[in-house]
């Protein structure tokens, strides 16, 4: 008999590969013919969950599932006849009840006479193979199922993989294709375009939807948007490039007729703007002519009226003096609103010189006309703080001012002095705002954007009284001076109208912005 210690080269041997099989990540287990475990690595104890002193001595089967139990009978018979299983692929389940996938090699074991008495095996533990390959079958089918053009190239241009995709819109098999290189697919005046990306691509950039043409197997030019994208090996290091190439042809077609759609509107509108600017002054001039014409006649029967009223009155009733006295009166506010109409198509025909303008000492001259109105009504005005200068125009401004003032001192309630304060704002971008508060009625949010227009009156005239065209002449006014109005208000509130001019060049701001 030979013993592994009378041979010391035999002995090392065995020792070399005990330590082999203890050592081995891959389970490495021995049985009987008759499936009983004999021997049982440290990889097989960590894949499996079973300690070798649980399953030594035990049948094989404690580790194959209920419904996998006839493969071991397969197995045995085809190791009893001295066959060898190479990477069979199966399931076995853990201590914990856990199924793992394996492969599986095994080999007869032979004794020192060569007789089978029993079986090797090998058990590699496949689960993340098989999630790999899950994982490229589930990119395989996606890549292969879209509608875009999905191709590989290395680094020199030549395609590498080729989608259906890509053979849709290119016409192009991959069998045609693949191995050829991708300039095939780009028009000759486009070739530089391949090492820009090429270039870009070697340095590890992304190029996103990028724009360009193609050119069909048929010849056909498409617009393309095209994202590439490098391609790395398992070191990281770049070895090409995966490009997604989606037809948009159709969709720059059709922005091209938006296009062509979109000049003849422009067109369009702007003969029809110019049809309207010159209807619009036909229209402003009329209204001129009618509005300066009419004032004639109207101040002649103002003028008579009065004169009637003077001389007749003791020998008129005193219903027909009061009947006459309406009639001067109406006509009185017909000539006011004239004037106003007269004034507001000045501003839009009559070019309006700017200059830097003292807006301050301006207030303070329109407050001094206004006196006897401001006497009357008992108005409290307090001109607040620094008016810097601004770009303005001095009658256009006081225009302005006179109409703001006058609605702050006229739309209060019954009783109510009118507390009227105006000051300024200097505003980052250089503007100048300002204000001209009051304690009056206000006016409800839904009706600020109309304020502004021309007849636009919330209230019956005959409460408070007016042209209704105040407001109108306010914005237009301002506009025309290159600036704009506004106000912020609400009922029973009262209003905060303002207006922003521009600064002169080089005037300083006198205060922060510190607008709501």
């Amino acid at each position: 008999m030979i013993r592994a210690q009378d041979h010391p080269d035999l002995e090392q041997a065995n020792a070399r590969l005990a330590a082999i099989v203890s050592s081995s990540d891959d389970a490495i287990a021995s049985k009987t013919l008759e499936g009983i475990v004999t021997s049982w690595n440290q990889a097989a104890e960590r894949m499996f969950g079973y300690a070798p002193s649980e399953i030594i001595g035990n049948s094989i089967t404690m580790i194959i599932p209920a419904d996998r139990q006839s493969e071991e009978q397969d197995i045995l018979a085809r190791i009893a006849r001295g066959e060898s299983i190479a990477h069979f692929e199966t399931l076995r389940r853990r201590k914990d009840g856990s199924i793992l996938p394996v492969s599986v090699t095994i080999s007869p074991l032979r004794d020192a006479d060569g007789r089978i008495i029993g079986a090797s095996k090998i058990a590699r533990d496949i689960s993340e193979k098989q999630r790999a390959d899950q994982s490229r079958a589930l990119l395989s089918a996606i890549v292969e199922s879209s509608d875009d053009a999905i191709i590989t190239k290395d680094l020199d241009g030549t395609i590498t993989t080729w989608n259906s995709g890509a053979e849709r819109i290119f016409g192009y098999s991959a069998a045609e294709i693949v191995g050829k290189p991708v300039l095939l697919l780009i028009p000759e005046e486009l070739h530089p375009e391949e090492e820009r990306i090429l270039s870009r691509i070697r340095r590890g950039e992304r190029i996103d939807h990028f724009e360009t043409r193609r050119r069909r197997k048929d010849g056909r030019l498409l617009h393309v948007s095209l994202s590439v994208s490098p391609l790395r090996d398992s070191q990281g290091r770049i070895v090409g490039a995966s490009k997604i190439a989606r037809d948009i042809s159709e969709r720059s077609r059709v922005q091209e007729q938006l296009k062509e759609i979109n000049s003849e509107l422009e067109r369009r509108v702007e003969k029809r703007t110019v049809e309207l600017r010159e209807a619009v002054r036909e229209i402003e001039g009329f209204a001129y002519t009618v509005a300066h014409d009419l004032r004639a006649p109207l101040r002649a029967m103002v003028g008579f009226g009065e004169i009637v009223v003077e001389e007749e009155k003791g020998k008129l009733g005193e219903g027909s003096t009061d009947r006459l006295q309406r009639i001067v009166d109406a006509g009185k506010r017909m000539d006011s609103m004239l004037q106003d109409l007269l004034a507001y198509s000045r501003l839009s025909r009559e070019k309006i010189p700017i200059e830097a303008i003292d807006p301050g000492a301006l207030i303070r001259g329109v407050l001094a006309q206004m006196e006897p109105l401001l006497a009357q009504t008992r108005a409290r005005v307090l001109v607040e703080g620094e008016f810097p200068r601004v770009l303005g125009n001095p009658t256009t401004l006081t225009m302005v001012f006179t109409n703001l003032i006058e609605n702050a001192a006229k739309f209060v309630k019954p009783g109510v002095p009118p507390e009227i304060r105006i000051h300024a704002e200097a505003r980052v971008g250089g503007t100048l705002r300002l204000w001209v508060e009051d304690n009056g009625i206000g006016i409800a949010p839904e009706y600020h954007p109309q304020i502004f227009g021309v007849f636009q009156r919330l209230h019956d005239a005959g409460t408070f009284p007016g042209t209704g065209i105040g407001l109108a002449i306010v914005k237009r006014a301002t506009e025309r001076m290159g600036g704009r109005a506004g106000l912020e208000s609400e009922p029973g509130r009262g209003s905060r109208f303002f207006i922003d001019l521009r600064r002169p060049d080089g005037d300083p701001l006198a205060a922060e912005d510190n607008s709501s």
